[in-house]
Order: structure tokens, then C-alpha cells, then sequence
């Protein structure tokens, strides 16, 4: 396998192809033919280090220039050398010249494809692949190299046309790639025959990757010449590579060796550039697998970030930069809109009505959990798959605590949802279970159920770091002239505040993608980082608290966007950002803005209703290696389809027990048109239990007897349910059939 070396390139590449001798290892007769010296056609064979004929290695075969008069295969003698240190087999090939045999170019073209016959029929004894041969010259010797891919016929008399005399890859240095009046050679080849041999005249489909060098001054060979023959190569379908070199003439590719006391840097770089070539047409990399780090905001609107709404009262700053770097979507949903089951939806890739929780959220940490321990989750999936995960941030999933002296589990009281009856009876010296770190996460440092609700500690892997032995009461602000709105009674950590939840979880997360890219940077992390902002209590630190001169909430998205902000910066500062995924997105719909701001922007409906504000949501993607900057999409898709998503990136396919509401979005985030993902069907939920079905551009709401058509009516204010029966019957039937089989997809 040939070996590129990327650390300090012209220095390595300087002690691999310059200087030292260039004595061949090994001459061989290719073609037995009396020649004016009174010997056969030869090869000149260059060995790797301890090559053996048993190897199967590449060959490259060199033809050098000289107008098809005169020349020496010694011209690259110093590129076979250097080409051999780095594991090739390399032959610099002897044919018939005008000088040495009173030949035209026609018999130049025969010997050229005599030498690639002779080395694949030979393949076994020179220890080469017979599917891994290089054509490639300079100058004339280009134009050999590149006959032998492109010209059919002008095979010679007597040998075996049974075996190929084709190459399977042509490398052309300033080559001669047209021998009409627009090119070179038109005198050498006759105005009769002028097309005859003359590639730019002879390209169709399947012909071999091609890799071009060419001067843009050179007046010998036009460098319009190769541009022409690059898109001829593309037009057909074939793989075509032209490397311009800026203000260089004829020969610039040549070495010290050939041209003493000339400069290598050229010829370095074509050399080094030959390889990279072949490396990646031959060993091509593994795609380092990406990434992925997932951040969902609780409760932030389609009207809070500037990108989405150029009248937000908001400024984001980080969002709307992200947007511009990669994609954004306009009709992206969470699952529910509420923030318990579309959690659920997103890290199962399942509908949470299917489990007991049909309407409202999990009220307390301490509810029973609503992930089995079997089932799939993005986590474990990904997980399985070679990466280091970790769950930062809200959870609101329920974990089992232990009671004091006791294997049951501590449970929260009826009514909670009012922030009364907190629960008392709780041992938290003891370790947690059904915690994120039963679910795929290696590391998972949360609050229980946000800032708002008990136990108000942060819960690193299982346990809490600091005890909570502090009894909060409800509705307390922990900072003077701070909010409590919703925050719950009971156990807290002593030192906690709610305004520095978010700026934990940004630290935390900082601190994880450092830790684990600098421990093991060839294995890819996924991070699940769901910040509480802006869900009330609205609790922005001092430095965001006033921002907007709007409200606590809007200063409180403002945090939010700060929080996204950390993370990219980390991201661009280890240089992983091109491999990085990177989605923000939120866990539902908003509640009302203040002072003008309209948190929904021009969508019907907030949290917790089945109208558009209530689920759909922002959606920003960045992966610069592999999504389009500045792309928006409006391709539906819902957040359970995160799972599918990354089955789809590490290429595994989903059970039939996991995700069954999971559909890939991989297909819209790389751009790509998909027409399933257009008829998406997604089943909306509300947080009082009720349904809404989309299919494609219809949404029915069958309990308000409302029928929509998203792409004309997106504000949801013309009800055509009664003007459309037999849509309305093909939305009920699929949703009722989604709902007794258990899947939607």
C-alpha cells in the first residue's frame, strides 16, 4: 500500500524524490526489435525496498517526452526512483523515435501499448497487479501514455490481443492530448491522419481516471488543450483530474536529476500529487465517521432565532452564523409539543403516546422511567458503532432513586404538576437506575427534570454531585430579584442556583469534546446536549439578563444561542469542525414573547397545541465536509427520525423493534432529493393527548375537524375539510392504522 506522508510535505517529499542515484534495478526486453544500437526495446524496472515477485503491488510506467524524435527514458529516471521508495513498482519504457528508428508518432502509439500488454501478461514475475497499471509521461510521452487509454487499434502485429493493452490509470504531465492545428504535432501526424491519434478526438464513456499536469503558459501545448480534454473526460462520465500550475511552461515537471541545478519544487509537487491520486483512487480512506453533537433548546419558538425571523426582537448571532454555514430547515417538528414526549420521540425514534404516558409530561425525576432498559436508542446505537457518548442537560425521562433503607423506589406525589408534595423520602448516597447511563450513554452529567423541578442538583453518572440536604420550597427564586415561576418543592444541593444550570451543562460539554478528542481522536463522540433555556423559570445569568430589553425569556434564548456559540468555538479551536454534525434544534414550540416579540413568528398556536407553533420547530445543520452552505430545505421531517439518521451514518439497519417511527432525514441534510421524505407521515401530539396527521403537504386535525395544505397555507388559516372528503378519509385511515400497528414506518 503506497504510504503519504502529509507532515511537512516538501521537505518529505524532497528526501523521497530528490537527490541520491537513480541507477534502475532491473532492465528487461519488452519488444524484439532491431534498434540503431543493436538492441530490443527495454524497460528500465525500479524495485520497492525487498520487493518480492510473489507482492502484488501498482506499476507505473513512464514514457518520456521529446516530440517523438529524440528522448531518453533516463528523463524519469529520478520520478521512477522516487515513486518506487513509496511502494510502487515504477518502469521507465524505451520506445521508437524519429531518431532512433525514422518512426512517426503512429509507431510511438504501438510500443506504448505493447509495454502495457507485455507488463500485464508478465504480471506474476515482476510481482505487480495487472489491475493497478499507470500510464502516465510528459510531454509526447503524455501523449503516449494517454493513446494507450484513449485511441483504440494501432495494436502491433503478432502479440496476444487477448491480453489488454489498456491501463487502468493515465497520469499526464503537459501532455499532448490534441495533434490538430489547435494543439501540437499536426506536421508530425499529417493533415490526413490528424484526428487519428489525437485523444481530445477519441473520448467516450469508460475510459480510465485521469490525472493532468499542465502549465497555463506553456506554448508548446496549449493549456486550453487539456481543459478542453478535462471536460470531454466529465462530459462522458469519466474521472478527470486537471491541476493547473500557475504561469509555468513546458517541462516544468521535470526534476533536478534530468535538469541539473533546476529547482524540485515543481516536480515534487506533481510527484506527490501523483500519489495522493492513486491512494485515493486505489486506498481510498475509511470516512472517518462524523461527530455528532445534537443540542435541542426547551421551549425556543420558529420565532425566536434571527434566521428563522427577521423581526425576532432576539439576537443570535451564533444560530443565524450557523444557518449560513449549513443548512437550514423550514418545516422540521418535534414529536409532540411538549417536552417529556417528544424527548422520548427524539432519542427512541418512537411516538411516546405508544407507552403509558398518552398526554401531559413526567412531572418529577423521580416518575418511572419511560425507556425500557432493551430498548434501541440513538446512544446505544451509536455506541455499539465505535462512539463515545454523553447526555448533558436536561433529562425529564424519570430515573428510579431509592427511598431511605429501602429497595423501592421513591415516587412522586398526585398533583405534582402544581410544584407542591415534594418528596421527602429519598436516598441519594445510593446510585440511580434507568439514569442515561443505562441507555447507551457512557457519561451523562443532567438536572433530573430540568431546573424547575426536584431534585435541583446536578446528577453526574447516576449520582448526584453535591447531596441535595437543602429543602427548596415552591416557587422560590434562588437569587434575589430572580424568577421561581414553576419552580417545584423539594430536595436541592446546597450552592445551587437556577441561572447557572446552562452555563454547567456549556462547561460540561466544552470540557467532554476536549477530553475526548484529545484521548482518542480517531473515535467519533455523540453529544446530547439539551440546555433548560429559555423554559421557565426564565433564569439568564447577569451578562444576558436585560439583552434584549424585552423580557427574561427572549434574554434567557439569548443565553441559549450563547451556549451554541461555546460549543462551535471548540469545535473550529481543535480543528474538527469539517467532521462534525452539528444540529440545533428545540424540544417543542414556545410560549408567548414579550413586548412585541412574537416567539412563533407567523405560526398559529404555542406550546402545547397541535397548530403549528406548538411543534414545529428550528432546525440548523452544519457538517461542512458534507452539507452545502447556506442550503435551506423545506423537506418535512420530525426529530424522531434522529435514530434512522444515524443508523443511516454508521450504515446499519434499524431492527424491527426499534425506531418504528423513525424515518432518515440523512438524504435532506446532505441535500438530496428523496421523494419519501416529501410524503413524510407524521403523527402530531399534544399535551393534552389529542392527534394531528401529516402526510406530505396535508395536515388533519381530526378532533377540530380542520384540513390544511401546508405548502399554501402554512399560517393554517383556509380549512378545507369540507372541501376535501377523500383527503380527510386518507389521513384518518393512516392515522387509525398507525395507531393499532404499533409503527408508522
Amino acid at each position: 500500500m503506497i504510504k503519504i506522508i502529509t507532515t511537512s510535505v516538501l521537505v518529505l517529499v524532497g528526501s523521497v524524490f530528490a537527490g541520491g542515484t537513480f541507477v534502475p534495478d532491473k532492465s528487461v526486453d519488452y519488444k524484439m526489435m532491431y534498434t540503431a544500437e543493436g538492441e530490443n526495446l527495454g524497460f528500465q524496472v525500479f524495485f520497492p525496498k525487498n520487493h518480492r515477485s510473489t507482492d502484488k503491488r501498482p506499476v507505473i510506467l513512464f514514457f518520456f517526452g521529446g516530440g517523438w524524435t529524440g528522448g531518453t527514458p533516463k528523463r524519469f529516471y529520478q520520478q521512477a526512483r522516487g515513486v518506487a521508495k513509496r511502494g510502487l513498482v515504477a518502469i521507465s519504457v524505451d520506445y521508437r523515435t524519429k531518431k532512433s528508428h525514422g518512426t512517426t508518432p503512429f509507431e510511438c502509439v504501438k510500443d506504448g501499448k505493447s509495454a502495457i500488454r507485455w507488463v500485464r501478461q508478465h504480471a506474476d514475475e515482476l510481482g505487480i497487479d495487472p489491475n493497478k497499471i499507470v500510464a502516465a509521461g510528459g510531454s509526447a510521452g503524455g501523449h503516449v501514455a494517454a493513446c494507450t487509454g484513449v485511441i483504440s487499434g494501432h495494436e502491433e502485429e503478432g502479440e496476444d490481443l487477448a491480453i489488454s493493452s489498456l491501463p487502468n490509470v493515465m497520469i499526464l504531465y503537459n501532455p499532448v492530448i490534441d495533434t490538430t492545428e489547435a494543439g501540437y504535432g499536426l506536421s508530425k501526424v499529417g493533415e490526413d491522419r490528424k484526428t487519428e491519434i489525437s485523444p481530445c478526438h477519441h473520448v467516450r464513456k469508460g475510459l480510465p481516471p485521469t490525472l493532468i499536469f499542465h502549465g497555463t503558459v506553456d506554448t508548446t501545448v496549449p493549456f486550453e488543450n487539456v481543459e478542453r480534454f478535462s471536460k470531454l473526460m466529465k462530459d462522458a462520465g469519466n474521472t478527470c483530474r486537471l491541476v493547473p500550475f500557475n504561469g509555468k511552461t513546458h517541462g516544468f515537471f521535470n526534476g533536478s536529476f534530468f535538469r541539473p541545478g533546476s529547482s524540485d519544487d515543481d516536480f515534487n509537487a506533481t510527484m506527490e500529487g501523483s500519489l495522493e491520486f492513486l491512494l485515493e483512487l486505489w486506498f481510498p480512506k475509511t470516512q472517518k465517521r462524523p461527530n455528532i453533537v445534537f443540542i435541542m433548546a426547551d421551549d425556543m419558538g420558529y420565532g425566536d432565532p434571527g434566521c428563522y425571523n427577521p423581526e425576532s426582537k432576539i439576537p443570535t448571532p451564533n444560530m443565524d452564523k450557523l444557518a449560513k454555514q449549513g443548512a437550514l430547515f423550514t418545516d422540521a417538528h418535534s414529536s409532540a409539543s411538549v417536552c417529556t414526549p417528544s424527548r422520548y420521540g427524539a432519542l427512541t425514534g418512537r411516538y411516546c403516546w405508544r407507552t403509558r404516558l398518552k398526554k401531559e409530561v413526567l412531572w418529577i425525576t423521580f416518575d418511572e422511567p419511560l425507556i425500557e432498559k432493551d430498548r434501541m436508542t440513538v446512544a446505544s446505537l451509536l455506541k455499539e458503532n465505535g462512539y463515545t457518548t454523553a447526555c448533558i442537560g436536561k433529562w425529564h425521562l424519570g430515573m428510579n432513586f431509592y427511598k431511605n433503607d429501602s429497595d423501592e423506589f421513591a415516587r412522586g406525589k398526585n398533583k405534582h404538576m402544581y410544584g407542591k408534595k415534594g418528596v421527602k423520602d429519598v436516598d441519594f448516597s445510593r446510585a440511580a437506575e434507568y439514569s442515561p447511563n443505562d441507555l447507551g450513554f457512557d457519561y451523562s452529567f443532567i438536572s433530573g427534570a430540568g431546573h424547575n423541578m426536584e431534585p435541583h442538583c446536578f446528577i453526574l453518572n447516576r449520582k448526584p454531585a453535591i447531596l441535595p440536604t437543602e429543602w427548596r420550597e415552591a416557587k422560590t427564586p434562588t437569587l434575589p430579584d430572580s424568577s421561581g415561576r414553576e419552580s417545584h418543592e423539594g430536595w436541592m444541593s446546597p450552592g445551587w442556583i437556577d441561572e447557572n444550570a446552562d452555563v454547567e451543562f456549556t462547561k460540561k460539554t466544552v470540557e467532554f469534546i476536549e477530553q475526548a478528542h484529545t484521548q482518542n481522536p480517531d473515535k467519533p463522540f455523540f453529544i446530547y446536549l439539551t440546555p433548560v433555556a429559555p423554559h421557565r423559570p426564565c433564569v439568564p445569568t447577569e451578562e444576558f439578563n436585560g439583552e434584549t430589553g424585552v423580557g427574561r425569556r427572549e434574554d434567557f434564548v439569548a443565553q441559549f444561542d450563547w451556549t451554541v456559540g461555546e460549543v462551535v468555538k471548540v469545535l473550529d479551536r481543535l480543528k474538527i469542525s469539517d467532521n462534525t454534525l452539528i444540529i440545533v434544534t428545540s424540544d417543542n414550540g414556545a410560549v408567548a414573547g414579550g413586548k412585541g416579540h412574537s416567539s412563533s413568528g407567523k405560526l398559529k398556536g404555542k406550546k402545547s397545541s397541535l397548530s403549528e407553533g406548538g411543534h414545529r420547530v428550528p432546525f440548523i445543520a452544519r457538517w461542512p465536509d458534507k452539507i452545502k452552505k447556506g442550503h435551506v430545505n423545506d423537506t418535512p421531517l420530525c426529530l424522531t427520525g434522529l435514530l434512522a439518521t444515524c443508523a443511516d451514518l454508521v450504515q446499519k439497519k434499524l431492527p424491527a423493534d426499534a425506531g418504528e417511527d423513525s424515518f432518515s432525514f440523512l438524504p435532506a441534510l446532505l441535500g438530496k432529493e428523496n421523494k419519501n421524505q416529501k410524503n413524510l407521515s407524521i403523527v402530531h401530539h399534544s399535551y393534552f393527548g389529542t392527534f394531528a396527521i401529516r402526510i406530505g403537504d396535508w395536515k388533519l386535525i381530526p378532533g377540530g375537524k380542520t384540513l390544511f395544505n401546508m405548502k399554501t397555507d402554512p399560517y393554517e388559516k383556509t380549512n378545507l375539510y369540507n372541501e376535501q372528503p377523500e383527503k380527510v378519509k386518507m389521513l384518518s385511515d393512516a392515522l387509525a392504522k398507525y395507531k393499532k400497528s404499533g409503527r408508522s414506518r
